[in-house]
């Protein structure tokens, strides 16, 4: 049996523009960008794979052993570079389960085949909660009237915030539509990843959210934001909902969005009991 390293959490943007420019004439149309393929092959190497040097192209050794990869896991073996290959890998930067819980599930998922004494581990589908525990939108108000425009986006509110200015700068003009003065732009994380980020119309501050695969949920007048809501969760997979698509909650502080766990007969708990709800937003 393998023995699964410390994870290691990818959060820089590394490459150069003569890389990027490289990979847009030579790569798939499915290609991934840089970082991407660079979180990939580290984790790779450290888990005893050999995808050739880690230097972000996706060349036929990285695909290959993309591939070994899959097929040691159960995942589909495509070569390729998925939102739930980040995730499981513990490459994807915008992953919302905290860090151990991806490395759990690696040693979960691999022990599980490299050691065929070892028992799976855990639920495999994730089973909605019960009607009382879901958070409602009602339960987490926003502290103002919903009434306010984005005149411009602040891009040196967020290293990151460059990085999707096409995104953010169709807000400006557009009226806020989450949290009372916060405009929610979509971008693009993946293959089939979506991630939110929360323009305030005040100030053209940027708050970077969580991803989904399956859309959000959200209301101007409320700080609780929803990622796969259940509905299109079931009504992709019925009651064989992945893990992966959970549907999550978070109640956005005015300054970053926490997560909510569901329980009966309350509104929604915090992974920090002494953490407030309240905020600027």
């Amino acid at each position: 049996m393998r023995t699964i390293p410390v994870c290691r959490w990818y959060g820089g943007v590394l490459g150069s523009a003569a890389l990027v420019a490289w990979l847009a004439v030579h790569a798939p149309a499915a290609a991934q960008s840089v970082p991407e393929i660079l979180a990939v092959q580290e984790r790779l190497i450290e888990l005893g794979y050999d995808p050739g040097p880690a230097d972000g192209l996706a060349g036929s050794m990285t695909r290959n052993a993309i591939a070994e990869f899959q097929r040691d896991v159960g995942l589909e073996e495509t070569g390729k570079i998925t939102l739930t290959l980040l995730n499981v890998l513990g490459a994807n930067p915008n992953a919302p389960q905290p860090l151990a819980d991806v490395q759990a599930r690696l040693v979960d998922i691999i022990g599980a085949r490299w050691d065929e004494t070892a028992e799976p581990s855990g639920p495999t589908v994730w089973m909605p909660p019960p009607a009382e525990a879901i958070p409602a939108f009602a339960d987490y108000p926003a502290v103002e009237a919903p009434d306010a425009l984005v005149e411009s986006v602040d891009f040196t509110s967020h290293p990151d915030a460059a990085l999707f200015e096409a995104a953010l700068r169709q807000a400006i003009g557009k009226p806020a539509d989450f949290a009372a003065r916060y405009r929610i732009a979509q971008v693009g994380c993946g293959t089939t990843c979506q991630a939110v980020i929360a323009v305030d119309a005040t100030s053209g501050r940027v708050v970077p959210g969580p991803t989904a695969e399956f859309g959000f949920d959200y209301r101007d007048d409320s700080r609780l934001l929803v990622a796969n809501p259940t509905d299109a969760v079931t009504a992709a997979f019925g009651d064989d909902i992945p893990l992966w698509a959970a549907t999550r909650w978070f109640v956005f502080d005015g300054t970053e969005f926490l997560t909510l766990t569901p329980v009966a007969g309350e509104p929604g708990v915090l992974p920090d009991a002494t953490a407030e709800t309240g905020g600027d937003g």
